[in-house]
């Protein structure tokens, strides 16, 4: 096949996948700048035609995804009753996104998610054996697309009408995955905001952010970030220990908005790690270890959805989303066929 001929939408002249040749269809540097930025991302994956198709695809079916508007800390963890209320490690923010899930995505993206070509690309970012990865068999979450509204009322109801925008802005409010790496695939800009904005790793497990043992209760207060619905609540002032990671997590929170603080302090400015803005454009697809950066999408302004796809992989096959998750981003449970 030529290098030119696109398969499952993926632009091969820019991205040459082949016997052997997945490699070098990377940009030069690409495990380090994984490594030291957290994010890689692969400007024009698609060929301009497939990102149409798969745009138009999946906006055909935004209006009707399952909303979910919910409040999480920033490790999208239970509340902890054993720390104070106001400690970081307990402060909630809110965020609105819908989903559209696996069984309901249009063709053109499904082929190019059940692309070995696509599985191949991401095992050689993250320097893993081919083979080593595998498709969700998650009936819903194995592929979904996220849309990000200008403004929308709560919950969808089934078998209604698309409910009227109402002028909520929706975000993803600063979080880390679950998972290791997150592969996102942009299918569509809002008219403005929905930026991708991330901090360099902060962690190298997900259990260098337990509280017990990473900051105590003793070195690691800070101030409380309350959610929009509690913005009443006021906040305190606590010594915290410079060096403490959830330290770093609180200033990124603060420098950047989520919730009312005053200025950040000299200190505060000293320690808080540089964020980054992804250039995330339609046709772009971006690996990002959202398990060790703290990230956000910025709230959603103007007329048009921000539609992401997010493909998931992971290191065993079999992988399923728990009927809670399920529900909770598509409204729903379903019995687990296999995709792979």
């Amino acid at each position: 096949m030529s290098a030119t001929v696109p398969r499952c939408g993926i632009n091969l002249s820019r991205y040459p996948l082949g016997e052997g040749r997945v490699e070098a269809a990377l940009p030069p540097g690409y495990a380090h700048t994984l490594s030291t930025t957290g994010c890689l991302v692969l400007p024009d994956f698609l060929t301009r035609e497939a990102t149409e198709e798969m745009a138009a695809e999946s906006a055909s079916q935004a209006a009707d995804a399952w909303v979910t508007d919910n409040h999480h800390t920033a490790w999208q963890l239970p509340l902890d009753p054993s720390v104070p209320k106001l400690h970081v490690r307990n402060q909630m923010m809110r965020t609105r996104v819908a989903s559209v899930p696996f069984d309901r995505v249009g063709p053109a993206l499904r082929a190019l998610y059940l692309s070995d070509d696509l599985i191949s690309l991401v095992e050689a970012a993250l320097s893993r054996p081919q083979g080593s990865l595998h498709r969700l068999a998650d009936p819903l979450g194995a592929c979904s697309i996220n849309v990000f509204r200008p403004g929308m009322s709560s919950h969808r109801l089934s078998g209604l009408s698309p409910s009227p925008r109402c002028g909520k802005r929706w975000s993803h409010a600063w979080h880390f995955d679950e998972a290791e790496y997150t592969v996102t695939l942009c299918l569509q800009q809002a008219e403005s905001g929905g930026e991708f904005r991330f901090t360099p790793p902060l962690r190298s497990s997900s259990s260098d952010l337990a509280i017990p043992a990473v900051c105590t209760a003793s070195r690691c207060y800070g101030q409380f970030i309350p959610c929009r619905s509690s913005l009443s609540t006021t906040c305190e002032t606590i010594q915290i220990h410079p060096m403490c990671v959830c330290y770093q997590v609180t200033a990124v929170l603060r420098a950047h908005g989520e919730g009312h603080f005053s200025e950040p302090s000299v200190a505060d400015l000293a320690n808080f790690p540089e964020s980054h803005i992804s250039e995330f454009q339609p046709g772009t697809l971006q690996i990002f270890g959202g398990r060790y950066c703290l990230h956000r999408v910025e709230p959603v302004h103007g007329g048009r959805d921000r539609l992401v796809a997010v493909l998931c992989f992971a290191s065993e096959p079999g992988v399923v989303n728990s009927r809670a998750v399920q529900e909770m981003f598509w409204g729903r449970s379903v019995a687990v066929p296999d995709v792979n």
